[in-house]
This record gives C-alpha cells, structure tokens and sequence, in this order.
C-alpha cells in the first residue's frame, strides 16, 4: 500500500492524489470485509463451537470491536486483507471497520502521498519530514503494540467455560 500511495501521489496533483488513496483506503476496508463475511463467518462458528478460548476471545472482542478495528490497522504490522477478512468473518459492524480502519490509516496515507508529491525534490523539507514522520509512525505503532502486549500479560487474558486463559 505505501509504494501505490506514493506512486499516486507522485502521479497526481496532492489532492487529487488524496483523493485516489482515501477510494484505494476505502476499497481495501470494504471488498476483504464483505468476502469475510460472506465466506467465512461458519468457519468462525465452528472454531468457536470447537475451541472454548478461541469464543471467549470473541466474545471479548466484540465488547471493544472500534478499538480492536483501529489498533489492528494502527499497529500496520498486520497483513490488512487478512485482518479485514477476518474482522468481517467474526461479524464486527461494517461501520466500526470502515470508520476505525480509515481514523487509523489516513495519517500514514497522507505521509506517503505526501512523499509521493514531493519525491523528485528529495532536498525538500515536505519530502524529508513527510519520510521522518513515516518512520515515527511506523516506530510508534510497533511501539504501541509491544506496550498493549506487555500490559496485557497473562493476569488479563480471558478465561474459558472451564477456567483456563487463553492463550
């Protein structure tokens, strides 16, 4: 995703440029969703009959459904059609995927178009801070990731029917 934004802001004027990737951000948090929901939401259902943690994480899941959509896409070390098929499999509102998915994706997108519009002027601070930006956003949300992890540990993880924590 970040070479097509940067190719399409390099391509276009920087709105419209903007304009391409915010359709391309939308396509790509609307076809994998509605092919997961269509395709695999008995999977979903079997795993859940077949594995007691795997519906309790579900069950948890659903109760933050935003902030699970928005921290998946935010984190941005996760395949996104993979993530967006299964936020569709596991039946989260379309609308939390959409309106999470893009408040997570669009800082980065706009970076990257942003770099795009300027990357035959690499001297050009629009360019160079559009890079360090990039890198600081990317570093966060690993960053982001390894902290929730940390604080997540074993003493919050969910419990089955018959008391064990999910893994």
């Amino acid at each position: 995703m970040l070479l097509l934004e940067i190719a399409a802001g390099h391509c276009f004027p920087a709105w419209e440029a903007l304009g391409v990737n915010f359709l391309g951000v939308l396509i790509t948090l609307t076809v994998p969703y509605w092919i997961g929901y269509s395709a695999g939401g008995d999977a979903v259902i079997r795993l859940r009959e077949r594995y007691p943690r795997f519906a309790v994480l579900v069950e948890k899941q659903e109760e933050s459904s935003f902030f699970l959509c928005f921290f998946l896409r935010a984190i941005s070390c996760l395949p996104g059609d993979i993530v967006t098929m299964y936020l569709g499999a596991s039946r989260t509102p379309f609308w939390k995927n959409v309106a999470a998915g893009t408040l997570a994706v669009v800082p980065g997108m706009v970076l990257a178009t942003l770099m795009g519009s300027s990357i035959q002027n690499p001297q050009s601070p629009v360019f160079w801070l559009s890079a360090l930006l990039t890198v600081v956003l990317s570093t966060g949300s690993g960053l982001l990731y390894f902290l929730y992890r940390r604080r997540l540990g074993k003493r919050n993880l969910p419990e089955d029917r018959e008391g064990r924590q999910a893994p």
